[in-house]
Protein backbone atom coordinates (compact mmCIF):
# COMPACT_ATOMS: atom_id res chain seq x y z
CA UNK A 1 0.00 0.00 0.00
CA UNK A 2 1.37 3.44 -1.57
CA UNK A 3 1.60 6.08 1.87
CA UNK A 4 -1.75 7.12 3.48
CA UNK A 5 -4.02 9.85 0.99
CA UNK A 6 -2.84 12.35 3.18
CA UNK A 7 0.68 11.62 1.99
CA UNK A 8 -0.10 11.03 -1.37
CA UNK A 9 -2.19 14.33 -1.81
CA UNK A 10 0.91 16.08 -0.35
CA UNK A 11 3.19 14.64 -2.92
CA UNK A 12 1.38 14.33 -6.12
CA UNK A 13 -1.19 17.16 -5.60
CA UNK A 14 -5.17 17.37 -4.27
CA UNK A 15 -6.71 15.75 -7.87
CA UNK A 16 -9.18 13.35 -8.52
CA UNK A 17 -6.43 11.77 -10.36
CA UNK A 18 -4.13 11.25 -7.49
CA UNK A 19 -7.30 9.98 -5.23
CA UNK A 20 -8.29 7.60 -7.94
CA UNK A 21 -5.10 6.08 -8.22
CA UNK A 22 -5.11 5.88 -4.38
CA UNK A 23 -8.25 3.79 -4.18
CA UNK A 24 -7.36 1.75 -7.09
CA UNK A 25 -4.16 0.30 -4.88
CA UNK A 26 -6.46 0.11 -2.17
CA UNK A 27 -8.99 -2.04 -3.84
CA UNK A 28 -6.30 -4.24 -5.67
CA UNK A 29 -4.29 -4.89 -2.48
CA UNK A 30 -7.30 -5.92 -0.29
CA UNK A 31 -10.67 -6.44 -2.45
CA UNK A 32 -9.91 -10.43 -2.08
CA UNK A 33 -8.60 -10.81 1.69
CA UNK A 34 -11.69 -8.46 2.66
CA UNK A 35 -13.89 -10.93 0.34
CA UNK A 36 -12.74 -13.77 2.09
CA UNK A 37 -13.24 -12.19 5.44
CA UNK A 38 -16.81 -11.11 4.66
CA UNK A 39 -17.72 -14.13 2.89
CA UNK A 40 -19.56 -15.84 5.77
CA UNK A 41 -22.14 -12.71 6.06
CA UNK A 42 -22.28 -12.60 2.62
CA UNK A 43 -24.06 -15.91 1.80
CA UNK A 44 -25.84 -15.60 4.26
CA UNK A 45 -26.94 -12.07 2.99
CA UNK A 46 -27.40 -13.57 -0.37
CA UNK A 47 -29.37 -16.49 0.41
CA UNK A 48 -32.13 -14.82 2.01
CA UNK A 49 -32.13 -11.54 0.25
CA UNK A 50 -29.85 -11.92 -3.50
CA UNK A 51 -28.01 -9.57 -5.07
CA UNK A 52 -28.10 -6.92 -2.00
CA UNK A 53 -25.34 -8.90 -0.82
CA UNK A 54 -22.84 -7.34 -3.59
CA UNK A 55 -24.14 -3.75 -2.09
CA UNK A 56 -22.98 -4.84 1.90
CA UNK A 57 -19.97 -5.67 0.69
CA UNK A 58 -19.31 -2.52 -1.31
CA UNK A 59 -20.21 -0.45 1.50
CA UNK A 60 -18.08 -2.32 3.85
CA UNK A 61 -15.14 -2.57 1.81
CA UNK A 62 -14.73 1.33 0.73
CA UNK A 63 -15.96 2.77 4.15
CA UNK A 64 -12.41 3.41 5.39
CA UNK A 65 -11.47 5.01 1.74
CA UNK A 66 -14.66 7.50 2.84
CA UNK A 67 -13.15 8.00 6.55
CA UNK A 68 -9.93 8.86 4.76
CA UNK A 69 -10.93 11.22 2.17
CA UNK A 70 -13.27 12.99 5.24
CA UNK A 71 -9.55 13.05 7.10
CA UNK A 72 -8.08 15.23 4.21
CA UNK A 73 -11.01 17.63 4.10
CA UNK A 74 -12.98 15.48 1.51
CA UNK A 75 -16.40 14.68 1.13
CA UNK A 76 -17.91 12.30 -1.29
CA UNK A 77 -21.97 13.14 -2.39
CA UNK A 78 -22.83 9.49 -2.18
CA UNK A 79 -21.25 6.60 -0.19
CA UNK A 80 -18.21 4.88 -1.90
CA UNK A 81 -18.36 3.70 -4.61
CA UNK A 82 -21.59 5.55 -5.21
CA UNK A 83 -25.19 4.93 -4.79
CA UNK A 84 -27.65 2.87 -6.97
CA UNK A 85 -29.58 6.07 -8.24
CA UNK A 86 -25.98 6.71 -9.12
CA UNK A 87 -25.59 4.07 -10.96
CA UNK A 88 -26.13 1.88 -14.26
CA UNK A 89 -25.94 -1.57 -15.32
CA UNK A 90 -25.86 -3.12 -18.93
CA UNK A 91 -22.83 -4.49 -19.34
CA UNK A 92 -22.19 -8.24 -19.72
CA UNK A 93 -23.53 -12.03 -19.19
CA UNK A 94 -25.17 -12.98 -15.96
CA UNK A 95 -22.52 -14.34 -14.92
CA UNK A 96 -19.83 -11.35 -15.53
CA UNK A 97 -21.93 -8.42 -14.81
CA UNK A 98 -20.78 -4.76 -14.66
CA UNK A 99 -22.23 -2.09 -12.63
CA UNK A 100 -20.77 1.74 -12.87
CA UNK A 101 -21.29 3.81 -10.03
CA UNK A 102 -19.66 7.42 -9.34
CA UNK A 103 -19.66 9.85 -6.81
CA UNK A 104 -18.79 13.11 -7.28
CA UNK A 105 -15.65 14.30 -4.52
CA UNK A 106 -15.95 17.73 -2.93
CA UNK A 107 -13.27 20.31 -0.92
CA UNK A 108 -14.49 21.10 2.73
CA UNK A 109 -15.30 24.62 1.25
CA UNK A 110 -18.20 22.49 -1.31
CA UNK A 111 -15.82 23.19 -4.21
CA UNK A 112 -15.86 19.98 -6.30
CA UNK A 113 -12.60 18.50 -6.84
CA UNK A 114 -14.11 15.46 -9.51
CA UNK A 115 -15.67 12.39 -9.88
CA UNK A 116 -14.54 8.74 -8.86
CA UNK A 117 -16.30 5.94 -11.46
CA UNK A 118 -16.20 2.72 -9.72
CA UNK A 119 -17.12 -0.93 -12.17
CA UNK A 120 -18.22 -3.32 -9.83
CA UNK A 121 -18.01 -6.88 -11.69
CA UNK A 122 -20.60 -9.65 -10.17
CA UNK A 123 -21.99 -12.44 -10.96
CA UNK A 124 -25.91 -12.93 -11.15
CA UNK A 125 -26.14 -16.77 -11.31
CA UNK A 126 -24.08 -16.84 -7.89
CA UNK A 127 -22.08 -15.16 -5.18
CA UNK A 128 -18.90 -13.91 -6.86
CA UNK A 129 -16.49 -11.33 -8.17
CA UNK A 130 -15.42 -12.35 -11.34
CA UNK A 131 -12.70 -9.38 -11.13
CA UNK A 132 -11.23 -6.31 -8.73
CA UNK A 133 -13.49 -3.58 -9.04
CA UNK A 134 -11.74 -0.59 -11.17
CA UNK A 135 -11.79 3.00 -10.38
CA UNK A 136 -11.34 5.81 -12.61
CA UNK A 137 -11.52 9.54 -12.43
CA UNK A 138 -12.74 12.00 -13.95
CA UNK A 139 -12.64 15.76 -14.24
CA UNK A 140 -16.28 16.47 -15.03
CA UNK A 141 -18.98 16.93 -11.60
CA UNK A 142 -21.97 17.73 -13.96
CA UNK A 143 -24.72 14.30 -13.98
CA UNK A 144 -25.18 14.48 -17.80
CA UNK A 145 -21.05 14.48 -18.58
CA UNK A 146 -20.48 11.85 -15.76
CA UNK A 147 -23.62 9.56 -17.17
CA UNK A 148 -22.26 9.95 -20.89
CA UNK A 149 -18.62 9.36 -19.59
CA UNK A 150 -20.11 5.87 -17.58
CA UNK A 151 -21.61 5.07 -20.69
CA UNK A 152 -18.78 5.30 -23.22
CA UNK A 153 -16.20 3.15 -20.99
CA UNK A 154 -14.51 0.56 -23.54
Amino acid sequence: MPNTLATELENSGRTVEVIAAYVQHYVNERYQQAWQEMLPELEQTYATKGEPAYGLYCIRFFQPLKEELEQVGLQAEQNLPGNFPSSIEEWGPRDYRERRFWTVLRESNGEKLGTLVTRIFHDHTKLRLPQAPAVLPLSQTDDEAIKQFVMQID
